[in-house]
């Protein structure tokens, strides 16, 4: 973990990183948790719900907290993350600023003892539209508060903007799988030329110098290869993609408490509000008792469920031929 007051940029987070992934990968009880939130208040109850099981489960069960782009979705009931036009990109980001500001501020005193969680941030739609803007961008980031950015890995431009921040010292997490700025909404990965083309992103990604990865519903079964302990690969963080036995796992303040308007298998079981309650019922003692329920049944394994691989049994043979980071089968 980071120690409060310390400024983590370019090689210091990536280090440190290093170091928390070997030794979470040496405790398969123990998932390297990723917390997406968005305000102030919702720092304040994640740190609340972990100090409550810290006897539990130790006070460095959160490794680190992200500022998502889905509060488009959450907070602003919006459909996607996607924004159409530049005025209202622009706007949009401004806003996400603002949330980084208030995040940032609030993250070295509501985790106030000992160590706290590093922050990642999301760089929305219309951000990183080339690597100019999009190190523009990711300053604007890190004057507020960021110490990781999160991009979305839609085309292979993408890499040339991690390259390009990586150089500049710039931390970059990429995002593989479902992009919802970019791609259709279906789990990645269920044949095998789609595994080989996520393993070959992933280098590249690593290549370019990103420093973890985030999975969004991808196979689970190229999810537990990709986080499998390898002296080449990066630390992994997952979400609706099943549980991996060294992977990390991303877990959203928001769906600890408010239910989703559809049947959903794989989302918190803790979440007991409906959307119309917010934000008359969505306060810091809510947040909080929804979300330590769901931190407790992340670390004790219990969520997500167990997920069942897509791949047919002949691509299931392919794939465990594969060695996700060297490339070679």
């Amino acid at each position: 973990m980071i120690a409060v007051g310390t400024a983590m940029t370019g090689d210091g987070l990536a280090e440190a990183m290093s170091r928390q992934a070997g030794l979470r990968r040496r405790d398969a009880e123990r998932p390297r948790i990723k917390v997406n939130l968005y305000t102030a208040e919702e720092t304040h109850a994640v740190a609340e719900a972990a100090a409550a099981l810290a006897d539990n489960f130790g006070s460095d069960a959160i490794d680190c907290l992200m500022v998502g782009d889905s509060y488009l979705m959450t907070h602003l009931g919006r459909p996607s993350t996607r924004i159409d036009g530049a005025a209202e990109q622009a706007a949009f980001f401004k806003q996400m600023v603002g949330l980084v500001s208030q995040v940032a501020r609030a993250l070295p005193v509501a985790f106030a003892s000992g160590s706290r969680p590093w922050l990642m941030v999301d760089m929305p739609d219309g951000s990183v539209a080339n690597v100019d803007s999009a190190i523009a961008s990711m300053d604007r980031m890190r004057d507020a508060g960021a110490e990781a950015l999160k991009i979305e890995i839609g085309n292979d431009d993408a890499f040339a903007i991690v390259e390009a921040a990586s150089a500049r010292g710039i931390p970059v997490v990429i995002h593989l799988g479902y992009s919802p700025q970019h791609g259709k909404n279906r789990r990645y990965g269920n044949t095998a030329s789609e595994a080989e083309t996520l393993f070959a992103a992933a280098r590249r990604g690593r290549d370019a110098g990103a420093i973890a990865l985030v999975l969004e519903r991808v196979d689970p079964r190229v999810n537990e290869m990709l986080a499998a302990p390898h002296p080449r690969g990066l630390p992994v963080y997952s979400i609706f993609s099943g549980r991996a036995r060294h992977g990390g796992q991303s877990l959203n303040v928001w769906d600890s408490v408010i239910r989703p308007p559809f049947v959903a298998r794989n989302f918190p079981p803790t979440a007991t509000l409906d959307r119309s309650d917010y934000p008359r019922r969505y306060t810091r003692p809510v947040i909080a008792e929804h979300f330590a329920r769901l931190l407790a049944l992340t670390c004790q394994g219990k969520f997500p469920q167990v997920e069942k691989s897509g791949l047919s049994p002949e691509d299931a043979k392919a794939v465990a031929q594969f060695d996700p980071w060297s490339g070679s089968s």
